[in-house]
């Protein structure tokens, strides 16, 4: 008896766990970014790494219309790399698919403006040329965490720009930077400058579970107990 109410219980949970949003908890598979470039040259005396060209901010100098390079929208999370080994190039950066480039496969949508291209030097060394990309991304639900892993710097921003979330803005060996956002849209900074490599990896995102969906998990354990009680109570009765 006592062997069936709890198989009948661990299908009511499983139910409740199957239709909530808790179970959809997890690494996502998509978020969707609209990315715009700029490029520059940097020459003296904005060839140093403190220099503002050279920082993942949006009071950046370079973001000027003469220097933009491209534009476009793409879903998924960037796992983006150029070894040293490789020619640093935005078509490089962002080509690959699957373990290199968005995670889950989807065909990326570039506009390059003027004489650009795919082979667009990302950044030189001695800090010569430099690159920024603005990444706009919207989250409508939960809050989501985890690590973004930069070569070199970036920011985290709220949609005006008037409020800092993420500072890791200045040019650095690949390094993970830690994030956890609420609902809202955002605005990533990247910068590639002194050359390759260059990397840009979103690892372990995760979202936690709305309060709605734990509470929906708890009325589901609490039916649960209900139903155990009952059987109980009727067996004893019997």
């Amino acid at each position: 008896m006592f062997k069936k109410t709890f198989a009948v219980a661990g299908s009511l949970a499983a139910a409740v766990l199957a239709f909530s949003p808790l179970a959809q908890a997890g690494p996502l598979s998509s978020i969707a970014f609209s990315v715009t470039g700029w490029n520059a040259l940097t020459p003296s005396p904005n060839n140093t790494i403190s220099s503002p060209y050279q920082q993942a901010l949006p009071t950046n100098p370079i973001m000027t219309a003469v220097n933009l390079f491209v534009t476009g929208t793409a879903t998924g999370l960037p796992n983006w790399y150029v070894s040293s080994s490789t020619a640093n190039t935005f078509g490089n950066f962002v080509g690959n698919l699957g373990n290199n480039g968005w995670g889950n496969g989807t065909q990326n949508l570039w506009n390059y403006v003027g004489s650009a291209s795919g082979s667009t030097v990302l950044s030189t060394s001695n800090f010569g040329s430099a690159t920024l990309l603005q990444m706009t991304f919207t989250l409508a639900n939960n809050d989501t965490m985890g690590t973004i892993v930069h070569d070199d710097g970036i920011s985290i921003w709220n949609a005006n720009n008037t409020s800092e979330l993420v500072d890791s803005a200045g040019p650095t060996t690949a390094i993970g930077t830690t994030f956890n956002l609420s609902a809202g849209t955002y605005n990533l900074y990247y910068v590639e400058a002194n050359g390759a490599p260059s990397e840009l990896s979103f690892r372990n995102v995760t979202e936690a579970p709305e309060p709605g969906a734990l509470a929906l998990f708890g009325a589901g354990l609490l039916g649960c107990a209900l139903f155990i009680g009952r059987r109980r109570r009727m067996s004893r009765s019997i």
